[in-house]
């Protein structure tokens, strides 16, 4: 596949269907001391507001991603098959149905170090921060997910038949309507692992429909520890 280098460099103000500021597709995607900012997936079932990345490998770090919007899924980033690290960066007041700042789907790591997901919002939907799925093993170490907001469960973190590995990491001030404020995780093969972490202030139910549960974890089914 073919090798793309962003660096120093600013993104933005674009729109397509799939990745309105970078489309990676089975290619080895770097960014680096880079702003992906205010661009838009907002046609039909648009995903990866920011970045939609597939079948490849992307390292970010050093960077923004702001202010992304996404139809579907992704507000910043909509990853699928690819092996994926994000470190050192802050993702936050992006936007998307499913995944408010980050996406994931397909059988590849996401590791995230030392890196903010706040204020996102999964509007009508789950996973306002992040929403990890359908095989994802991913990786969360040193980092925040705070502020974000879903209209239905996983205001900070969805993860569905998927693995989710929390270590030394801040999940606060999620909110959400449904459960799971801070994690929500469900599907008989999901693995939750988290330690070393904390998980406070985080909101479910806050519509007051007295149909909602789990402010900081909600374990509908899968593993717990």
């Amino acid at each position: 596949g073919t090798k793309l280098d962003i660096v120093k460099s600013s993104v933005g103000e674009n729109t397509a269907l799939y990745g309105g500021g970078i489309f990676n597709y089975y290619g080895t995607l770097t960014i680096d001391q880079s702003d992906i900012s205010s661009n838009w997936a907002t046609i039909s079932n648009g995903n990866g507001g920011g970045i939609n990345t597939r079948f490849g490998t992307m390292n970010i770090d050093d960077s923004t991603m702001r202010e992304n919007v996404a139809a579907y899924s992704g507000g910043a980033i909509e990853s699928s098959w690819t092996n994926v690290t994000l470190q050192n960066s802050t993702v936050s007041i992006n936007s998307a149905l499913v995944g408010g700042g980050i996406s994931t789907g397909g059988n590849a790591p996401f590791t995230i170090l030392n890196t903010t997901v706040s204020n996102n919002s999964a509007n009508e939907g789950s996973g306002g921060g992040i929403y990890n799925s359908f095989g994802s093993i991913m990786n969360i170490t040193g980092s925040t997910v705070s502020q974000n907001t879903a209209t239905f469960g996983g205001a900070g973190i969805v993860n569905y038949s998927a693995n989710l590995n929390v270590v030394n990491s801040t999940i606060s001030g999620n909110t959400t309507n449904d459960s799971g404020g801070g994690i929500y995780t469900s599907q008989d093969n999901s693995v939750l692992n988290v330690s070393f972490s904390t998980i406070a202030r985080n909101i479910a139910d806050a519509d007051n429909d007295d149909h909602s549960d789990g402010a900081g974890v909600y374990v509908e089914s899968g593993t717990a520890n």
